[in-house]
C-alpha cells in the first residue's frame, strides 16, 4: 500500500518521522501482512506577479497598505488550495484579488509554474520534470536558475527554443553564447521537461530551480501533486489611476 502524506509544516516528512506514522499509526490499523510505503508529496510551486490599479480617490490607505493587503489576500486564496487534487481557477484569483480593498478598479495577474529540483553534484545526470499541466509554447517559456559545469566559471543556463529543444547557454557581454542546442526536449501538451547529460559541478544559488509558463493560468493537481505558493514568490505593484485613466485588463 503506498500512502502519500502532506505535513502539516515544510514539504516532506523525515524518514524518522515516515517510520513513526508507518509502525505507531498505520500497522496497527492494517492487516499483518500489509506492506506500507510512505511516497512524498509531489510539490508544485506558484510565482504570481500581480499589477493592481487603484483610485487613489476611493481610498485612504497608502500603497504600501494595499499591496501588503493584496499579497495577503492572494497567499490567503491559494492556502485554501494547497490539498491533494485540487485545482487554481484564475478567474477566482483575479476576483479575489479585485475584492482585496474598495479602491480596486482591476489587476494583471501572471503566473509561472517551477520545481525545486535536487541537482546530482558532478554526476552526469538526468532530469525530467512533470508540471503537470500543459506549457506554453513560447520560445523562452521554460528557464532554469543559473549553474555551473566542471571546470569552468561562467554561470551557465537552460532554456527552450521554439522547437521543442532545450538549449544550454551562458552570457558574455550581455550577449547569449550557446553550448548545446539538444540539452534536452519539452512536451508542450503533456507538461514534461527532460534535461540530458547534464553534469553539475555547483549551483550560484541555493537550489536548481526550473521554471515554466502555463498554457492556462487555471493550474491543475493531481494524485499527489500539491500546488503551493510561498511568501517571497507573490509580488505585488499597486498603481494609482483616476476614472478617466482606467485600464481594461486582458486575461488570459
Amino acid at each position: 500500500v503506498f500512502v502519500c502524506v502532506q505535513p502539516k509544516t515544510g514539504t516532506y516528512l523525515t524518514a524518522d518521522e515516515k517510520k513513526v506514522l508507518v509502525n505507531e499509526i498505520l500497522k496497527p490499523k492494517t492487516f499483518p501482512s500489509t506492506k506500507i510505503q510512505i511516497v512524498d508529496s509531489d510539490f508544485i510551486f506558484l510565482k504570481i506577479n500581480s499589477n493592481v490599479y487603484c483610485n487613489s480617490n476611493k481610498s485612504t490607505l497608502t500603497k504600501t497598505e494595499i499591496m501588503s493587503l493584496v499579497k495577503q489576500n492572494i497567499l490567503n486564496f491559494c492556502a485554501n488550495g494547497q490539498k491533494f487534487n485540487t485545482s487554481l481557477k484564475y478567474s477566482q484569483l483575479v476576483s479575489s484579488i479585485d475584492k482585496s480593498e474598495k479602491s480596486i478598479d482591476n489587476n494583471i495577474t501572471t503566473i509561472e509554474l517551477f520545481k525545486i529540483i535536487s541537482p546530482k553534484i558532478n554526476i552526469n545526470g538526468t532530469y525530467t520534470i512533470d508540471f503537470c499541466n500543459q506549457l506554453s509554447k513560447e520560445e523562452y517559456s521554460i528557464r532554469t536558475s543559473g549553474f555551473y559545469l566542471q571546470d569552468s566559471n561562467v554561470v551557465y543556463y537552460i532554456e527552450n527554443d521554439i522547437n521543442e529543444n532545450l538549449v544550454l547557454y551562458y552570457i558574455q557581454d550581455s550577449e547569449k553564447i550557446v553550448v548545446n542546442e539538444h540539452q534536452g526536449t519539452v512536451d508542450f501538451v503533456k507538461g514534461i521537461v527532460k534535461i540530458n547529460g547534464l553534469n553539475i559541478a555547483s549551483l550560484n544559488t541555493n537550489e536548481f530551480t526550473v521554471y515554466a509558463k502555463p498554457a492556462s493560468f487555471d493550474i491543475f493537481g493531481k494524485n499527489n501533486i500539491i500546488i503551493a505558493v510561498e511568501t517571497d514568490d507573490v509580488v505585488v505593484e499597486v498603481q494609482n489611476q483616476t476614472d478617466s485613466e482606467k485600464t481594461t485588463p486582458i486575461y488570459q
